[in-house]
């Protein structure tokens, strides 16, 4: 009998197909699995799901929202997703700018004091990625350091 209630609740969530996913055909022939849920059109990346419907790719799996039937991310210390009152990200105050703010109202990008440092080479505003250097000055320092050999 409870086997025949979960086939009743795939069923009512609108997942179709096999375990990987419904085959799908890209516009160059190729072939992919597509989600199962029915009507997304997403790429299945684990079970036969895409990531908004229950694939997990991180090692660590994500929360959902504690609301019953509720499938969304929770975000915050409520454990709620933004529709049943969850912490929503909050974006830059600099108008235009749709980065996620750090600190201050603003993204790293526009002020906000961060740990990564910036890039050493004078007028380079970059982030440092690796010896101080951002990714542009860390190969123009790679091909001197080449050429000096």
């Amino acid at each position: 009998e409870d086997g025949q209630e979960q086939k009743k609740r795939k069923s009512s969530n609108g997942v179709s197909g096999d375990s990987q996913g419904v085959i799908a055909f890209k516009d160059d022939g190729k072939k992919y699995y597509q989600c199962k849920m029915s009507d997304c059109i997403k790429y299945a990346v684990q079970r036969g799901l895409c990531c908004a419907h229950g694939a997990v790719v991180k090692r660590y799996p994500r929360k959902r929202c504690v609301v019953e039937g509720c499938e969304k991310i929770a975000r915050g210390k409520m454990a709620k997703c933004v529709a049943h009152g969850g912490t929503p990200v909050k974006k830059c105050i600099v108008e235009g700018c749709q980065n996620n703010q750090k600190q201050g109202g603003k993204c790293k990008r526009h002020g906000a004091k961060c740990t990564i440092k910036r890039c050493n080479f004078s007028k380079c505003n970059k982030f440092a990625n690796r010896g101080g250097v951002c990714i542009r000055h860390g190969k123009e320092l790679a091909a001197a350091r080449a050429h000096a050999h």
